[in-house]
């Protein structure tokens, strides 16, 4: 009776119907890991896509508006803003008009010189955290662009 019992037990060991229960319960997590992964890096990018394009388009605003308006500063700022589709709070601009660097906040009325450049940069907070991993804390998006006042 006892050696039947142990071959029935040694038997059921031997099966494969838990296989592959084990077997997803192991991959699962590393599967979830690299899919979130990929999800974020594909936001991260967009995000910085759409920030390089704001960029490009407050500089071409910048580099155009110097006989169209008087208050280049803040015209540009809320292009970039608006055409970034990022929350406003997050976004830190900064304009170099004359070889000065102005926070598009705080820009005074520049004059602007027809062949000089102008530059906007503008950066946003990003977030690389994918269940509970960190992988670059600080993480801060750039992008530049450079256009000739004409």
């Amino acid at each position: 009776m006892q050696n039947h019992i142990w071959a029935r037990v040694w038997a059921r060991a031997r099966g494969d119907k838990g296989q592959a229960l084990v077997e997803s319960a192991l991959v699962l997590p590393i599967l979830l890991f690299v899919l979130f992964g990929i999800a974020r890096f594909g936001i991260t990018f967009n995000n910085h896509i759409m920030l390089t394009d704001a960029a490009r388009t407050g500089a071409r605003l910048l580099a155009v508006s110097r006989a169209h308006t008087t208050e280049p500063c803040s015209m540009t700022r809320t292009r970039i803003q608006t055409a970034s589709m990022l929350p406003v709070a997050s976004l830190n601009i900064t304009l170099r008009i004359n070889n000065i660097d102005y926070t598009a906040a705080t820009c005074p009325n520049v004059t602007l010189v027809s062949g000089s450049d102008v530059r906007v940069t503008v950066t946003y907070p990003c977030n690389l955290m994918v269940l509970g991993v960190d992988f670059k804390s600080g993480c801060v998006l750039e992008a530049r662009s450079t256009e000739r006042v004409e």
